[in-house]
């Protein structure tokens, strides 16, 4: 057995039963979709004491030391040659005195950490989103000041995002724009370097302009966490120490009291787990500015003789510079006979600044001219007659000017492994993890037509075929799921700028392209991808402004109501435009970056799959598919050919006179001959080339020893 495996340093037994015929392929070149291509080998071992020892004891079940139910660091080693040196291994089961293994590698490591499961503030359980992230070194106040700060283009050019100068669907005066009518925009590169970092990995650069200038703006105001906004929110009551009980008096005055909810803990009266309620001062207080519902309800008793009497709640603010003002205005309830009535009040959007106070108060009145007489007893503990008192803050999800802006909340709820396969996808990129560390190697596609001055020279590991030797062993004349035209979609969106027709901002098919495959047996379309985000237009409006309608018109066309709109993506390539910010009576010029989705300038990166990114950024993939031809080749392949292969450098085979990708190398046994997949690489896309062997950098593979196959 010349492939063995390593176990904590040690080897498990192998027979002769055992087959480990690895496959090795980094990710599937041909299909734009896949980023994840694990080669996973499975084999089996017999039970031996130093298997059941290594596998910790899993086919007993007993251990706590078993490996099943779990992954396991091990080591595949083919003739000496760490062919796999930071394997996975998976003990499947036991059946025949045998454990069923597998063997992972490839990309695993990698799409495992992108795809961690994460518990969040609410107890949710998910795979890991962009809003996962920890972007909490950018928290900040969502002020005017903030904000004109972080709307310079310098800003962004330093740090990675900052806010983004956008048609959100209503209109805009660039000498009068609000600062909360701003969003965040963040760079993908910022995005893909935290993704890094909280996964445990590093990668090269990615060489890719347009990757380099990409990014991820916000299409819509992010709110307060449900969390954040909970532990603001409570409910008060009134104890049983506060009552007041009052007898008729002639002509007693109007009565002004402040109202003693400071009940915890007792008939479902909680303070707020922040602890924002008072319970001595009575008093309710902002810790950041927020937006409150507030709802204050009180039972009154009143004695009457031959006289009206009336109450009224109300909740007055005490602003942290000290002014005074009433928020809440409850409806007076009057009465003209003894008993119990129910006053109550109750305001919505109530904006507090950090430090504000809410105050609950009562007044309790008499009305008939002359000499009204009356009492009233009034802070009773408990139901009286039903009616239940409290002091109800609630703690908006909405985002106050001023309150905590977290930058994360703004992203798209998407997957981070979705958000890489974007990445991929605009980038043509090839994802490999290192050998050895958690380092991903990322390389443009492209390479495959850069490199063929450098590809490797398999003609003498060619493992002759017993008839027709200058002939191919397996030939398909197409391969995957290709079409005459093979699209790069965008997604598509509903929104527009008002309620008329067309119902779209976009025409279908905008920021779409294909790569061309001239085949009439072939079906007419077929779609490489579609994209998690929609195709941005100019706005019609201000010049050199993306459109992200989240506003439009409404049926009469007298205002302008919300929408949902798709996630976007932009281009950011130094452009800027000066603007004036407005709030509070104050003015602040700005100059502030642009960003763009699509660009006539064929020397700026763009956003459009037809001009820009198919290609520039799959070439390769459009070589491999005119006159297709996917061959099943063998090669004699030594474990130093296979160690860490690059698959974005192709192969020449003189045999067949043409340059060809690697595809997939089929269970490698350096014994005998491999199966390698390969799909050729077009002449009309290949530069003109020196005969194979003599330019600088080839493999001189006619030079290598190989032995004799027996079988």
């Amino acid at each position: 057995m010349t492939n063995e495996v390593l176990v904590a340093g040690e080897l498990l037994d192998l027979d002769a039963e055992t087959q480990l015929l690895p496959t090795y392929q980094a990710n599937d070149l041909t299909k734009p979709e896949s980023i994840q291509s694990d080669y996973a080998p499975e084999f089996s071992v017999p039970f031996t004491p130093r298997n059941h020892r290594l596998l910790g004891q899993a086919a007993y079940g007993t251990s706590s030391l078993t490996r099943a139910y779990r992954y396991t660091e091990a080591v595949l080693r083919c003739a000496g040659v760490e062919t796999m040196p930071r394997a996975l291994l998976l003990v499947m089961g036991a059946e025949g005195g045998r454990y069923q293994l597998r063997l992972v590698g490839g990309n695993r490591r990698f799409v495992d950490a992108l795809s961690e499961v994460v518990t969040r503030a609410d107890g949710t359980q998910g795979e890991k989103t962009l809003r996962d992230l920890d972007f909490s070194r950018f928290d900040h106040n969502w002020s005017a000041e903030n904000i004109a700060v972080r709307l310079q283009a310098g800003h962004f050019a330093s740090v990675g995002w900052g806010y983004l100068l956008a048609d959100r669907g209503k209109p805009l005066n660039l000498e009068e724009v609000s600062p909360y009518e701003l969003y965040p925009t963040v760079s993908a590169k910022l995005i893909w370097r935290q993704m890094l970092a909280e996964a445990g990995f590093t990668a090269n650069d990615w060489a890719s302009p347009l990757l380099d200038a990409l990014e991820v703006p916000s299409v819509a105001e992010s709110g307060l966490s449900e969390a954040f906004a909970k532990a603001r929110t409570g409910n008060l009551g009134i104890g049983p120490d506060h009552e007041q009980d009052k007898g008729e008096s002639v002509n007693r005055p109007d009565t002004e009291l402040d109202i003693p909810f400071g009940l915890t803990g007792q008939l479902g009266h909680v303070n707020s787990p922040n602890g924002n309620f008072d319970p001595v001062a009575f008093t309710y207080t902002a810790d950041v500015a927020c937006y409150v519902d507030v709802d204050v309800a009180l039972p009154v008793y009143f004695r009457l003789s031959n006289s009206r009497c009336s109450a009224k709640v109300y909740v007055d603010c005490i602003r942290a510079n000290g002014q005074v003002g009433r928020v809440v205005d409850g409806e007076r309830v009057e009465t003209r006979k003894d008993g119990w009535i129910w006053a109550q009040a109750s305001s919505t959007r109530i904006f507090l600044a950090a430090g504000d106070q809410l105050k609950a108060k009562v007044q309790l009145r008499g009305l008939d001219a002359g000499f009204p007489v009356w009492g009233y007893r009034a802070f009773v503990y408990g139901t009286p007659n039903g009616y239940r008192n409290y002091f109800r803050v609630t703690c908006t999800q909405e985002l106050a000017p001023g309150g905590p802006m977290r930058l994360q909340d703004w992203l798209p709820d998407l997957k981070l492994l979705d958000f890489f396969k974007v990445l991929v996808q605009l980038g043509g990129l090839s994802p490999q993890v290192d050998l050895y560390e958690d380092r991903l190697q990322l390389t443009p596609t492209r390479a495959l037509l850069d490199q063929v001055p450098q590809a490797r020279d398999w003609t003498r590991k060619r493992d002759a075929p017993a008839v027709h030797a200058h002939l191919p062993r397996s030939l398909s004349f197409d391969f995957g799921s290709y079409g005459q035209r093979n699209y790069l979609k965008w997604a598509e969106d509903g929104a527009a700028l008002d309620n008329k027709e067309p119902a779209t901002t976009a025409p279908q098919g905008y920021g779409d392209g294909y790569l061309s495959c001239p085949d009439q047996t072939l079906p007419p379309e077929a779609v490489l991808a579609t994209l998690p985000f929609a195709a941005t237009l100019p706005s019609p409006r201000l010049q050199g402004l993306p459109l992200l309608p989240l506003y439009r018109e409404n049926s009469d066309g007298t205002d302008y109501e919300r929408q949902s709109i798709v996630p976007r993506l932009l281009v950011r390539a130094g452009d800027t435009t000066d603007v004036v910010l407005l709030a509070d009576g104050v003015s602040t010029p700005v100059t502030a970056g642009l960003a763009y989705f699509a660009s006539d300038d064929p020397l700026r990166p763009s956003l459009d799959a037809s001009t820009y990114v198919l290609p520039r950024n799959w070439a390769a993939l459009q070589a491999m598919l005119p006159e297709a031809r996917y061959l099943k080749e063998q090669y004699r392949l030594s474990a130093a050919d296979v160690a860490g292969f690059d698959f974005t450098t192709p192969i020449w085979d003189g045999v067949l006179g043409d340059f060809f990708a690697v595809t997939r190398i089929v269970e490698h046994d350096p014994r005998r001959a491999t199966v390698v997949e390969l799909a050729r690489l077009h002449p009309a896309y290949l530069l003109p080339l020196p005969v194979p062997g003599e330019a600088p950098g080839f493999e001189f593979y006619g030079r290598e020893f190989s032995p004799t196959e027996y079988y």
